[in-house]
C-alpha cells in the first residue's frame, strides 16, 4: 500500500479520522464545518495518495466500515492527529517576533528600560532577549549576528554594520548636596584630583583632557554610574555623568550642576546588520515605530 517519499496529506488526515470519529460522512462534515462532497473528496485524495481504499463504501451500509487497509491505518492516523495537536499548541507559544537586543550598561539601565516595556505590551508583543557589553564588543556582534540591534556610544565603522543616531544628551556635574549650591559650576572651581572618572567616548575624553590636564586628575577610575553613586561621599569628590541618569543619582542625597564650559553632549546609536533576517524585519520595524513614539532624541530635556 505504500509509495516512498509520500507527504503527508492533511486535509485528507483529517478528514478521513473524522469520518472515523462520526461514524458517518454527515457528521464528519458536521465536525469540520465542511459539505459531505468535500469530505468525501478530500478522503479519495487521501486513498489515491497511500494507494488503498480505506473505507468500505458499498451502499445499504448504515455506518461507515474500515477496509483491512483502513484497520492498518488508522492508529499511524490518531498518532498523527495526537502529534498534530501537540506541533500546533506548540507554535501557539512561540512568540510571533522576538529580538536580540545589546546594549552598553548605562543604556541598559538608564535609557532603554521604557522601550522594553513598550515592546513588550506592543500588539503582538515583541520578546526580548538583553544582553549587556562595550561598544566595541556589540559591532562584532551586529556583524556576526549574534545580537539583532545594539545601543552604543561610538559610532565606528563596520561594512555590515549601520549606526543611526538614537539619543543626545548633556553632561552635567554630579556632587554631595549642600546648603547654596549654585546651579552652575566652572570648571576651574573644581579640584581634578578628586574626580570619580568615568571613559565616556572619545570627544568627551578630547574636550576633558583640554580643560584639566591629565596630569592632575585623580588615580580613582569607575565603569559603572553605580560605583559613583555608592563612592561620591565627600564633598570635594565630583563626577561627569549623563543627564538620563539624574533620576537614578538623586535618590542619595545628591546634586546636579551645570557645567562651564559645558562637555560635549553624549550621542548614542542604534545598530542593526545592514542586510538583518527576514525573520526579524517586521520586529525591526515595530521597534522603529516605538523609538519615534517614544521621542528618545527629546526625552532629557528639562530634567536639570
Amino acid at each position: 500500500m505504500g509509495k516512498e517519499g509520500i507527504e503527508v496529506n492533511e486535509r485528507g488526515m483529517e478528514a478521513f479520522t473524522a469520518i472515523v470519529m462520526g461514524q458517518t460522512l454527515g457528521r464528519a462534515a458536521e465536525l469540520l464545518n465542511l459539505t459531505q462532497s468535500a469530505v468525501s473528496h478530500r478522503l479519495k485524495d487521501l486513498e489515491a495518495e497511500l494507494g488503498a481504499i480505506l473505507i468500505d463504501r458499498r451502499k445499504g451500509l448504515k455506518a461507515i466500515r474500515l477496509t483491512p487497509a483502513g484497520q492498518d491505518f488508522l492508529p499511524l492516523a490518531m498518532q498523527w492527529q495526537e502529534l498534530h495537536g501537540k506541533v500546533a499548541g506548540f507554535a501557539s507559544k512561540v512568540p510571533a517576533h522576538a529580538l536580540r537586543i545589546g546594549s552598553v550598561d548605562s543604556m541598559n539601565n538608564h535609557i532603554l528600560p521604557p522601550l522594553f516595556q513598550a515592546l513588550r505590551e506592543n500588539e503582538p508583543p515583541v520578546f526580548c532577549e538583553v544582553s549587556t557589553s562595550n561598544s566595541a564588543v556589540l559591532y562584532h556582534k551586529i556583524e556576526s549576528r549574534e545580537v539583532d540591534v545594539a545601543f552604543v556610544l561610538q559610532e565606528l565603522h563596520f561594512p555590515y554594520v549601520a549606526a543611526k543616531p538614537f539619543t543626545r544628551e548633556r553632561m552635567l556635574v554630579l556632587r554631595t548636596d549642600r546648603d547654596n549650591l549654585p546651579e552652575e559650576v566652572r570648571a576651574e572651581d573644581l579640584e581634578p584630583r578628586f574626580e570619580l572618572r568615568f571613559p565616556w567616548a572619545s570627544p568627551y575624553q578630547l574636550w576633558h583632557d583640554r580643560v584639566w590636564p591629565p596630569e592632575e586628575v585623580g588615580e580613582l577610575s569607575v565603569d559603572t554610574l553605580l560605583l559613583i553613586r555608592n563612592l561620591l561621599r565627600d564633598e570635594r569628590q565630583w563626577a561627569i555623568i549623563p543627564e538620563s541618569s539624574i533620576p537614578f543619582m538623586l535618590e542619595r542625597n545628591l546634586k546636579v550642576q551645570a557645567l562651564i564650559p559645558p562637555p560635549p553632549d553624549r550621542l548614542s546609536y542604534k545598530l542593526t546588520h545592514r542586510y538583518p533576517k527576514s525573520t526579524i524585519v517586521e520586529a525591526l520595524e515595530i521597534l522603529d515605530h516605538l523609538i519615534t513614539k517614544l521621542d528618545f532624541v527629546n526625552a532629557y530635556a528639562g530634567l536639570l
